[in-house]
């Protein structure tokens, strides 16, 4: 008993691992932020902000996802940006869709399709 160690460095270990994951945390929220448009007044199923798709192509998606959206009450939204500005694609898409509130909230039938050109 007379050589352990103190007690104090057994706390310094969860309080260090807390600072890290925090940091970490905080630097990815930081460095890797897309900003998520607004909600248009205008609602439509595709939104072509970096122009891949020309007139005709929009258009008929447009007219098969609504057409799906009135047969099966799903709502498909498809949003197509220029990059995620680093932010993962995967945690980007599902929060996008909330934000805009993508299908009917009581039976949670909204799909999100989010395409990055990079």
């Amino acid at each position: 008993m007379l050589f352990s160690k103190p007690k104090r460095q057994a706390q310094f270990y969860p309080i260090f691992y807390g600072l890290v994951l925090g940091f970490l945390f905080i630097s990815h929220s930081v460095f890797a932020q897309f900003d998520i448009p607004p909600k248009p007044e205008f609602q439509t199923s595709v939104y072509d902000y970096v122009g891949l798709l020309n007139a005709s192509e929009k258009n008929a998606l447009e007219t098969k996802l609504v057409k799906y959206s009135d047969t099966t009450s799903t709502q498909i939204v498809v949003a197509i940006i220029a990059t995620t500005n680093g932010e993962n694609i995967g945690l980007l898409a599902p929060k996008w869709g909330h934000d805009w509130g993508v299908g009917q909230a009581k039976e949670d039938n909204g799909v999100f399709i989010l395409l990055a050109k990079r």
